[in-house]
């Protein structure tokens, strides 16, 4: 028999009716009325989401004063309190022994719009001691943000890869991604050992070859690679943005975004030149369409990358379009015969992980908030 008080069976505060656990998408831990569309979220789960200063109002719930409502998994009184959110203040209910925050329609949606600084007009109501502590707290987390930053953009140097920012609050590691990588760099390495290529013609993706009885090196493709830089290369993309996308929308997510983007990607190679000899290996198509997808999940997080006039930042979506850019260009340079890259290949599999990634996050965002509340 199921726990009545266990987080399957909780029911809504408000109208009663079970709540439905939602998937674990936006890095949000969460439960929903499918009827009035409430929300009863893990407040440690909406680091991510939501702007620290937000994060840290939550927390002082914990010492605010009793509400009229009973936590949706321990029944116990939740306490209750104003929160500046992105449409006006809202009230919030939050559990102090479970951490969990209760959201009525709309309003965990009005919080993740909210400004990551006080405006004026809240500063003011506070007196000297808050002011001055609100102060001495938002220096501390820009402390805390420089310090992450200069850690990705020492890595981005290092490894003369796009760094995203981190994802702060996240302490699930990346078991798939990592698993998935060291799986990738043994078969490569085993091929490399006994003849690269060998295993490309029997494992790559042939063109003239492929066929419905024959179609396995679409998948195949993605384990072989030419040589140690081409693997290390392809690894230490999947590795930096593959490990941010397991942690926003869940293993299972990601191994099907990159699985549909690595297929499609090959498929976009053959349909370009179908009677081609020539074998193609790589991962690089199923991992452009997990940077894509990163950068439908996440657009305006920051990258830092390398350029030749040095260090460059730049939203997600900026970074995003500058790399089609240059998949264009090389676009030209394989079908002219110059380049052996398949930017085909890139382009197929950031399309699909692009369109898989906005509709994750346009569902999430859907189910966690309903409809927008309307501008006062």
């Amino acid at each position: 028999m199921t726990d009545p008080k266990s987080p399957a069976s909780m029911n809504c505060v408000s109208c009663g009716q079970p709540l439905r656990r939602l998937a674990s998408v936006l890095s949000v831990r969460a439960w929903i009325c499918e009827k009035c569309r409430s929300v009863a979220a893990e407040m440690a789960s909406l680091a991510a989401s939501v702007p620290r200063e937000r994060i840290v109002d939550l927390e002082k719930l914990r010492t605010a004063p009793d509400g009229d409502r009973g936590c949706p998994k321990c029944s116990l009184v939740m306490q209750r309190g104003p929160v500046e959110g992105g449409f006006g203040r809202i009230d919030v209910d939050a559990c102090r022994p479970c951490r969990i925050a209760w959201f009525d329609q709309g309003e965990l949606r009005n919080l993740q719009t909210a400004m990551t600084t006080d405006p004026p007009a809240a500063m003011s109501k506070l007196s000297p001691a808050e002011r001055s502590a609100w102060k001495f707290r938002r220096l501390r987390e820009e402390a805390r943000r420089e310090d992450d930053e200069s850690r990705a953009a020492m890595l981005g140097l290092v490894l003369r890869i796009p760094m995203p920012e981190p994802l702060l609050g996240q302490v699930r590691p990346a078991f798939t991604v990592w698993g998935i990588a060291a799986l990738v760099a043994t078969a490569s390495i085993a091929a490399l050992a006994t003849g690269v290529y060998a295993a490309a013609l029997r494992f790559g993706l042939i063109p003239k070859d492929l066929s419905l009885g024959h179609s396995y090196p679409l998948l195949t493709h993605f384990f072989v690679h030419a040589n140690v830089f081409h693997l290390a290369g392809n690894l230490a993309y999947f590795v930096v943005f593959g490990s941010r996308v397991e942690a926003l929308v869940g293993p299972v997510r990601l191994v099907f975004i990159l699985l549909v983007a690595t297929i499609v990607g090959a498929l976009a190679h053959a349909a370009a030149a179908p009677g081609s000899s020539i074998p193609l290996i790589g991962a690089s198509g199923g991992i452009s369409g997990v940077l894509a997808a990163y950068v439908a999940l996440r657009p305006r997080s920051q990258i830092r990358w390398v350029l030749w006039s040095g260090v460059t930042k730049a939203p997600a979506y900026g970074f995003f379009v500058f790399w089609i850019l240059l998949q264009l260009i090389g676009v030209r340079a394989q079908l002219s015969g110059t380049s052996a890259v398949s930017a085909l290949g890139h382009l197929g599999g950031a399309v699909v992980g692009f369109a898989i990634g906005a509709v994750i996050r346009r569902r999430a965002e859907r189910d966690l908030a309903g409809p927008t509340p309307a501008r006062p």
